[in-house]
């Protein structure tokens, strides 16, 4: 009985989905506590009480049923918290941290900025702020939970990246600073271990790789990179128009597309 209170505590603490502050991790180990609390009531059930009534079906539900339901329900609260936890951080990496990014990072006057040879500052944070929660995640999930935790975070955090860079423009030099930003989400990613989000942020930079070539080379990357074969028409005509160069080059672009079809 002791649990209800302290889980009626938690549900006070659990984050706002459109908190200004970025998520705590201590949900995480809120998680797992529960989780150990549970797998100790289902060995107490299997090994304390069904071997005494298995031989009387109708006690034997009777004294299992309270017992499974409140397993039941303590299951259904940690989805509850891991994905107010999930949607509480996606948040804050679209609307606290990308939205901030100025539209002139990918198209800087200055090529010096290629020289520090680091990620910007926003896709900086993004990083730490993953890696973060995945440590959190890691040490506190396990089985089911966690691969499929990873699994949806990493997904969403592609889409939310994708449609991010598909509203922005990008010059030569600057095709040059997302390549290494997203050279630096695709690190990041690698340490889920899934290759369903791998085989994502390995689409997504070879997608960027097609505003780094000139126009004319456009047609033999796409044919050299299996990533980039595999996407239709208007996949590839969303990246390629993301170019500061597409309006006087769209001919050229465009015969370097048509012929990789």
């Amino acid at each position: 009985l002791y649990f209800v209170p302290v889980m009626e505590r938690v549900w006070t603490l659990l984050p706002d989905v459109e908190s200004k502050v970025a998520p705590d991790t201590f949900l995480f180990e809120v998680v797992r506590r529960v989780n150990a609390v549970a797998t100790i009531i289902e060995l107490f059930n299997q090994q304390s009480i069904v071997p005494r009534v298995r031989h009387d079906p109708n006690n034997a539900h009777r004294c299992s049923k309270p017992l499974n339901d409140f397993v039941f329900t303590m299951q259904g609260k940690v989805q509850t918290i891991l994905t107010r936890q999930l949607e509480s951080t996606l948040h804050y990496i679209e609307h606290r941290v990308l939205s901030r990014q100025k539209k002139a990072t990918y198209k800087p006057k200055d090529e010096n900025v290629l020289l520090d040879g680091n990620s910007s500052r926003e896709i900086t944070t993004v990083v730490d702020l993953v890696t973060e929660q995945y440590d959190a995640c890691v040490t506190n999930l396990d089985g089911k939970n966690l691969d499929t935790y990873l699994h949806v975070f990493g997904v969403r955090l592609y889409d939310m990246v994708r449609q991010h860079i598909l509203k922005l423009s990008v010059s030569v030099t600057g095709a040059i600073v997302l390549t290494r930003d997203v050279r630096a989400l695709q690190e990041c990613a690698e340490q889920f271990q899934l290759s369903s989000v791998r085989n994502l942020f390995d689409r997504l930079r070879a997608a960027v790789n097609m505003l780094v070539v000139p126009p004319p080379s456009l047609a033999a990357l796409i044919t050299q990179d299996k990533k980039l074969s595999q996407m239709s028409t208007e996949e590839l005509t969303a990246w390629v128009r993301l170019r500061t160069d597409y309006s006087s080059q769209k001919s050229v672009i465009t015969e370097q597309l048509l012929a990789t079809f």
